[in-house]
């Protein structure tokens, strides 16, 4: 009876962890900028609108959500907002009077300039002593693990493609489901304008955004004028697991054997070196 209810328990923490970890973290949000006037929208979810969710409005420059069931509410003004404001624009006051004050500065006598006497000074030689010091912090590193650990082929390659896998991993923790980013830009010189152009076009066809609905790019030229409206729509989800991911392959696919391998070896040898210094020494 005693072993079943253990059991139960370690079951059901380990299904709440199961949820934790593979639960989506959604995301929405939507932005424009036109005519100079900025709006947007953010939206965030997490298992539940009950356990978390965030919405913040530009235009009421309001955060409204719920988290665990209780409501979260911030933003909108008040009385303590004005008071804020008033404090700064006497501070402001105050500062601008500080410095509008004159201070009075005494004259101080002017001292007759000394003689100069003229004394032949040694040649330095600045650039050899450069040099050295450059190569001297290669020297120092000859002989060192680090050294010894960079220079091997097969340690460099399994290090380089841990790297590699860990950025893998770390560009596909969000996971976009849409994408749309439209702009409307302009330029006073033309030929600048069709040199940018120029290279949203190729962007577009080596990401291959021409034939995809979710993810879209659209770049309208403005000649001869400076422009600039945007709109921005986004929905896209992540977890837990997505983000430890390149944590958990990093920690996994580094080379700890091969780097122990290479540790003993060198430990060998500055012992060995560490002997003969000894007997030359006693010699």
């Amino acid at each position: 009876m005693f072993w079943t209810i253990v059991l139960w328990i370690f079951a059901f923490i380990f299904l709440v962890v199961l949820i934790l970890l593979f639960s989506s973290l959604r995301m929405q949000a939507k932005i424009s900028f036109v005519d100079n006037t900025f709006a947007g929208r953010i939206k965030l979810r997490w298992i539940h609108a009950f356990i978390l969710s965030l919405e913040y409005d530009s235009f009421s420059a309001a955060l409204k959500g719920r988290l665990f069931g209780r409501k979260i509410q911030t933003g909108g003004g008040g009385e303590e907002d004005e008071w804020q404001d008033v404090v700064s624009e006497e501070v402001a006051v105050e500062e601008e009077q500080e410095a509008e004050e004159t201070f009075e500065v005494e004259e101080m006598p002017v001292a007759e300039p000394a003689e100069e006497k003229v004394t032949e000074e040694e040649p330095v030689y600045k650039k050899d002593t450069e040099k050295k010091d450059r190569f001297g912090g290669l020297k120092k590193l000859k002989g060192t693990l680090y050294a010894n650990l960079f220079l091997n082929l097969r340690w460099r390659q399994k290090v380089i493609r841990c790297v590699f896998s860990v950025i893998k991993k770390m560009l596909s923790i969000i996971k976009f489901n849409l994408f749309n980013l439209r702009v409307k830009a302009g330029l006073q010189d033309p030929s600048e304008m069709g040199r940018l152009y120029g290279y949203v076009t190729a962007l577009k066809s080596t990401l291959g955004l021409n034939r995809s609905r979710r993810y879209v790019l659209n770049f309208e030229p403005v000649f001869m004028t400076y422009h600039l409206d945007f709109d921005f729509e986004m929905k896209s989800k992540t977890s837990l697991w997505r983000i430890l991911l390149p944590f958990l392959t990093g920690l996994i696919r580094f080379p700890y054997l091969r780097t122990f391998i290479l540790w003993r070896r060198w430990k060998k040898e500055q012992k060995s070196r560490g002997t003969t210094k000894a007997a030359e020494s006693k010699l």
